[in-house]
């Protein structure tokens, strides 16, 4: 059931009228939206006026554009693009008046060819990356909920500042952290509530003696 292709002309995605029925993009069509938008050679394309080269996997927009055509926020279109780029699943090159982005592994979901053997040759290397495209999609799933969410509690000001924060000390001393959002979390709740009660590990302050949640002895 996992194996295999299903041949989607990209005319459907000019034309169908349900794929052109107005509506809030969810994060599964605004992918498919962007490997559909993807070039499937190098070719030139005019950007205000401009001759533009752009390669095989790539193409050229803007954040605004991306909101309006998914039906978006900006903020919403930053936040889902840099999650995919943190997991390699993409990469940007942006200037003021527009983004290349440029998917990982193109090959892999555009295929020109019609014969059974590219067929089975493009089924054996999807086949082989099985596990790692696997574990990036939850990987991508879990990112976004989580940068979601600590923007959400934080501000997206103090979450941005921690998570630098993070991978500045774990590039620094050699780590790598399985959940750099975890524990941006974590430093921005020590840094908010420094003082913990020693027995129910709830925030305090200096001054307490006894903790106001579990009542036992600070001091």
């Amino acid at each position: 059931m996992h194996r295999g292709y299903i041949k989607l002309w990209r005319k459907f995605f000019a034309e169908n009228k349900y794929w052109k029925e107005k509506r809030v993009y969810s994060r599964a069509e605004a992918w498919i939206d962007m490997v559909q938008m993807a070039f499937y050679k190098d070719s030139e394309e005019l950007w205000n006026g401009n001759t533009v080269l752009i390669k095989c996997g790539s193409f050229i927009t803007s954040e605004r554009i991306l909101a309006k055509r998914w039906g978006w926020s900006t903020t919403k279109v930053r936040r889902f693009l840099g999650c995919l780029e943190r997991v390699k699943k993409l990469s940007r090159n942006s200037s003021a008046e527009k983004s290349t982005i440029t998917l990982a592994k193109y090959e892999v979901y555009n295929c020109t060819e019609s014969t059974e053997s590219s067929t089975e040759k493009a089924e054996k290397k999807q086949r082989k990356s099985t596990k790692e495209d696997s574990k990036e999609s939850k990987e991508i799933n879990t990112s976004i909920k989580d940068y979601d969410w600590l923007v959400e509690k934080y501000g997206e000001e103090k979450a941005k500042e921690y998570i630098q924060r993070v991978r500045t000390y774990a590039k620094q001393n050699h780590k790598k952290y399985g959940n750099e959002i975890a524990v941006a979390a974590s430093w921005i709740e020590k840094d908010l509530h420094p003082h913990k009660c020693p027995h129910c590990k709830q925030p305090c302050l200096p001054k307490d003696v006894v903790c106001k949640f579990c009542e036992g002895k600070i001091k």
